[in-house]
């Protein structure tokens, strides 16, 4: 159980197109961030934070 204000990451290979449905649901009460690494394979950074609020992005 995550606490307010705290986080949880996620590094994957699975573009953001496909995480972000199963992430970014208002039940979980959290915002997230998406960093891109990587030149050739790409991979994704996901940071969630508990109680903040959702982005409409």
């Amino acid at each position: 159980i995550l606490e307010p204000g705290g986080h949880f990451m996620s590094i994957t290979f699975s573009q953001p197109n496909f995480r972000l449905p199963f992430l970014a649901r208002s039940c979980y009460n959290w915002s997230i961030s998406v960093q891109t690494y990587g030149e050739s394979f790409h991979f994704f950074f996901f940071l969630m934070e508990k109680g903040k609020q959702l982005s409409e992005k």
